[in-house]
This record gives C-alpha cells, sequence and structure tokens, in this order.
C-alpha cells in the first residue's frame, strides 16, 4: 500500500525540513504519531557519557548500517469503530537538507516483518501573490523574463514551499486504516504545523 500527501507552507525549505527530518518532533504535529523517542540502544542518538554533542553535517547511511539515527515510534490510528496501535523501530536511512528524508522500519528482533516506509520531500514553490493592484504607468524595466518568479527574490532563500509525504507499508492489517487517514491527517496537521514554524522557539 502507498499513500501520499501534500502540503503547503509559507516557509522556505529549510525552516519546514527542520520539522520533518527529526521523528521525535512529528508528534508536535503529526497526530498519528502519538509517540517518537530516540532508540538509546544505536550509539548515534546520543553523546558519548561525559563529551558534549557537537553540530555536524549530515551523515546518510543505507539500512542496518552504523550511524543511522533510529526511533522507536507509536502509530495510532482509527478508522470508525476500528482503532490500530503499533509500535515501530524506524532508522533514518536518507538525508538530504533541506529537501529529502526517508525513514525505514528496522527491528533489531531477528523476525521478519512488514514494511514501514516513510519519504518526505520539500520544494520550493513561489509564494501565493498579492491581491492584483492597479497597473502603474508603464516604466523603462528589464527584459521580460528576467524576472524572478512570484514569491521569489533573486538571491534569497524561497518563501513559499510543498511538502509530499509519502508513505509506504507492505502489509494489509493496518492498510485500510491508513489509506483513509493519512490524507485527512495531513491536511489536519497544516495549521497545527503552521503554527509550530511560527512559535518561538522553532528548531533552528
Amino acid at each position: 500500500m502507498d499513500v501520499t500527501a501534500t502540503l503547503d507552507a509559507p516557509c522556505p525549505p529549510s525552516a519546514l525540513f527542520r520539522w520533518v527530518d527529526d521523528l521525535a518532533r512529528y508528534p508536535r504535529w503529526l497526530e498519528i504519531v502519538t509517540r517518537a523517542d530516540p532508540d538509546r540502544t544505536d550509539p548515534s542518538t546520543e553523546a558519548a557519557p561525559g563529551s558534549l554533542a557537537t553540530a555536524g553535517p549530515a551523515r546518510e547511511a543505507g539500512p542496518g548500517a552504523d550511524g543511522a539515527p533510529a526511533w522507536r515510534v507509536d502509530l495510532r490510528g482509527r478508522l470508525g469503530p476500528v482503532a490500530r496501535t503499533k509500535r515501530l523501530r524506524m532508522v533514518r536511512t536518507t538525508h538530504e537538507p533541506p529537501h529529502r528524508v526517508r525513514f525505514e522500519r528496522q527491528e533489531r528482533d531477528g523476525r521478519s516483518h512488514s514494511a514501514w516506509v516513510l519519504t518526505a520531500e520539500i520544494r520550493a514553490v513561489p509564494a501565493a501573490a498579492p491581491a492584483a493592484a492597479p497597473a502603474p504607468a508603464p516604466t523603462p524595466g528589464p527584459v521580460a523574463g528576467s524576472e524572478p518568479a512570484a514569491g521569489l527574490v533573486a538571491g534569497s532563500e524561497p518563501a513559499a514551499s510543498r511538502l509530499d509525504v509519502h508513505l509506504h507499508y507492505g502489509g494489509s492489517l493496518w492498510g485500510p486504516v491508513l489509506e483513509h487517514m493519512l490524507g485527512a491527517e495531513i491536511a489536519r496537521s497544516r495549521d497545527r504545523l503552521l503554527a509550530l514554524l511560527d512559535a518561538p522557539g522553532a528548531p533552528a
């Protein structure tokens, strides 16, 4: 099963990416994710005792590769009277700021499990154009076609972004619930996410 949902936000891709590249932030804006904690059994998710965590360049790691951050994620979905809960261990397997991130299910119990793959992609889009104003008298200006797109200023970061969230699920138990829920969830989450983007102390 594959589900895709889209959300537009009036902010640059870098501001939006901060809310999708760390699963620990998802419960604050996506209701289906009720909890997401760093997997403390994975040394890449915490600093060594007595050391200070330092920021560094993002690393990309394939499935199961050392150094890929991991989270324990609780999902809860409801469709009418039917409610389902699920706990997954998700590993970030792709990290390409500020445009693409992917998380894949990787359990450590030696058993075979249904695949869960969450991909978030962000691209710049023109900001919404303001209401039209009376056209001024013609004046000499740049050659037509040389202006930046609406909402974009030459040399600056775009003012609006589009987030595409794609979820692949390889099982059957959650299929009907997810297929009906995810699109509506993303739509409902828009206001929460936009409020977080504007809130003081938003991730830098």
